[in-house]
């Protein structure tokens, strides 16, 4: 079980990086950070586009892939700091990050944190902001979260499981239910806002957006835009959530190169 008291992410809890480097031994390093409930694996393809220009670091985050889950519940700040140890390790002093949703959130806390070390950010399709809803999505929000909330509480009263059993089933996204040990973790980081945190962000940074995402909707992309200053965005048109699928890995690549390479 995980202690979601304990003392978060420090040298002495430190979790040590999994993953695979690509085109060893260039003068810059690039890493990229998968999404929630992926794993670097699906980042390969992506890799090995960019390992002509960079030495790239596939990593897969702590919970994920063959790194092993924290012992308590992190922030994506927590994420960050983990981060900054594997780059200490690695005896790296500047990096570019790609961060794909959850892995975007990290690469946006470490820049605010390590500004310094941040050369160059890629976000592909971030998360990190609220989402916007319309009243009617808004009201069906807090009706399926009171309702939870009810279900709990009669469970805990009478010593039934009418909240695991018939609502999680029913109501609980895809990344809940898959969750398991990485559950605090994930509801810890889903409370996170950090529209603080994009503003303060100096590095240059290049945010890639699925026209026809539905986990974070193109107008959070436009948000971060806004919020990034002389950030550039680029909408891909028929992509989704995960661009780098398939072909649109070289779609994007061709975009990435671009603009790490300051076309």
């Amino acid at each position: 079980m995980i202690d979601q008291d304990a003392v978060p992410c420090g040298k002495e809890s430190y979790i040590p990086l999994s993953g695979k480097i690509f085109g060893e031994g260039k003068d810059k390093v690039i890493l990229l950070l998968h999404g929630w409930g992926l794993s670097a694996k699906e980042l390969y393809p992506l890799a090995e586009l960019l390992q002509s220009h960079r030495e790239v670091h596939c990593l897969d985050l702590p919970g994920f892939g063959k790194t092993p889950f924290p012992k308590i519940a992190w922030s994506s700040l927590d994420y960050a700091k983990c981060l900054n140890y594997y780059i200490q390790e690695m005896r790296i002093k500047k990096v570019e990050i790609l961060g794909h949703s959850f892995g975007g959130k990290v690469a946006a806390q470490f820049a605010t944190l390590y500004p310094e070390k941040a050369e160059k950010l890629i976000f592909v399709s971030s998360s990190g902001l609220n989402r916007k809803r319309t009243i009617p999505e808004a009201l069906k929000f807090l009706s399926i979260r009171s309702l939870g909330k009810i279900l709990k509480t009669l469970d805990k009263t009478i010593s039934t499981k009418v909240y695991e059993t018939w609502f999680i089933p029913k109501f609980a996204s895809s990344d809940y239910k898959n969750a398991k040990e990485m559950r605090p973790t994930l509801l810890k980081t889903l409370k996170e806002d950090l529209t603080g945190v994009f503003s303060n962000i100096q590095a240059k940074s290049l945010i890639l957006w699925g026209e026809e995402d539905r986990e974070t909707p193109l107008q959070m992309g436009i948000r971060i835009h806004h919020l990034i200053k002389d950030s550039v965005l680029i909408v891909l048109e028929r992509k989704g959530h995960n661009p780098f699928e398939g072909v649109g890995s070289h779609l994007i690549a061709k975009y990435i190169l671009n603009f790490l390479n300051g076309r």
